[in-house]
């Protein structure tokens, strides 16, 4: 299989994407994590704090830098598990849910523009 995560760098230090979507569906033996977050929105740093966390399949070498590539879990060619049918897909602001834009902002990870502000009516959520 081809591992279609080689690159461990995440896509919006290049293109300025802040939010991912895990997606790639649920198949026989998807473990908690996986299932926990397929097809659900993340920031970029939600992401990265990922890599503090320990759960089952965690590839032992998933920091900071790697969380892209490893995701859930062992994924690259040559890995234990190279089935894992999961990547970190980035999605437009327009498509990321209210709820996921909110929880961001009261974090601190996601800092909106005055235009982004305007156009998908975050005055609710800045202070």
């Amino acid at each position: 299989m081809e591992d279609n995560r080689e690159n461990p760098e995440p896509i919006e230090k290049s293109l300025g994407q802040e939010f991912y979507m895990f997606t790639g569906g649920l198949i026989d033996g998807t473990r908690k994590f996986c299932r926990e977050k397929d097809g659900k929105y993340f920031h970029f740093k939600e992401i990265m704090d990922w890599a503090k966390e320990d759960w089952e399949g965690k590839h032992p070498e998933t920091n900071e830098e790697n969380i892209f590539k490893y995701v859930g879990g062992f994924c690259a060619a040559g890995d234990i598990n190279e089935q894992c049918t999961h990547a970190l897909v980035p999605m437009s602001l327009i498509l990321v849910p209210r709820d996921v834009l909110e929880r961001n902002i009261k974090k601190g990870y996601y800092k909106p523009s005055q235009f982004d502000i305007d156009e998908l009516r975050l005055q609710e959520f800045i202070k």
